[in-house]
């Protein structure tokens, strides 16, 4: 249970810096493939609503020559609050399958409160003035209008409606992390950080997505990593065939993406959720 946990963990951070990095927000004709990227990206950012669905979070492990598969799907809806940004309203379902066992986990987000219900297990947590500062702080420094995935791509095409870009990933995440508040996490912390970002060999991003009238139609986006199995706690099984280092393919898709189609959440009975423990 502990691997399974560690692992998800890992996964699940991996995940949302992949995706806050590729969302960057953007302006600009759309010309280049990063122009498009940036227009459609700009567009869903502003969007009222959005339906991210059919989404797939699949992770291919090889480790010392043993292989396993670890797949999550993933729908979200979100209803932003143009007046109040932090008044965001959100659903969130996620099933995964990990190590053989099954775990169903809904979280929505309503009224500043985080409801989670995971397996059964329903909690809530209130998102405290601290917290809304701190996030209030990271929107500001990330909503730089002239900013472009231009500053992280190696390689571009497009064809068809189709975008497909190259991103410096370690690039992209050292940046992300140069905007989060010195108050949590300082220059030792951050330099740790970077040197953990290069041991587990994240170099090249490839993002994909169709675009139609400068919107995502779908999106998806992926990396492999070749990470010591000590990081995760593990061990590998190594022979003089196999190799120490733990591959894992990590790829994050959208099937299907709705903007400003008059969402609306059927958020259940919160009646029953109990405040989360302090830890």
């Amino acid at each position: 249970m502990k691997k399974m946990k560690k692992a998800l963990s890992l996964l699940t951070v991996l995940t949302l810096v992949l995706a806050s990095c590729v969302m960057l927000p953007a302006c600009g004709e759309q010309l280049t493939p990063e122009q498009k990227f940036d227009a459609a990206n700009a567009n869903l950012k502003a969007a009222d609503d959005v339906s991210l669905k059919n989404g797939v979070i699949s992770a291919e492990i090889d480790m010392g020559g043993q292989t396993m598969e670890i797949p999550i799907d993933l729908n979200v809806d979100v209803i932003n609050d143009k007046d109040d940004p932090l008044n965001t309203q959100m659903a969130m379902d996620m099933n995964a399958n990990l190590f053989g066992q099954s775990m169903e986990i809904h979280m929505y987000l309503k009224d500043k409160t985080m409801y989670t219900d995971s397996s059964g297990t329903k909690t809530k947590t209130p998102l405290d003035d601290e917290s809304m500062k701190q996030l209030q702080e990271y929107l500001a420094k990330n909503s730089d209008k002239d900013a472009s995935i231009a500053e992280y791509v190696t390689e571009s095409k497009e064809e068809d409606g189709v975008v497909t870009l190259k991103l410096d990933g370690a690039k992209m995440i050292k940046d992300a992390m140069s905007k989060v508040d010195e108050e949590q996490i300082d220059s030792d912390q951050i330099k740790t950080i970077e040197q953990t970002i290069d041991k587990i060999g994240l170099k090249t991003i490839t993002c994909k997505a169709t675009i139609e009238d400068e919107n995502f139609k779908d999106l998806q986006y992926s990396t492999t990593l070749n990470i010591d199995p000590a990081l995760m706690g593990m061990t590998a099984d190594t022979t003089s065939e196999t190799t120490d280092k733990m591959k894992i393919k990590i790829k994050v898709k959208f099937g299907e993406i709705k903007t400003n189609s008059g969402l609306k959440i059927d958020f259940p009975d919160f009646s029953d959720y109990k405040e989360a423990a302090a830890e």
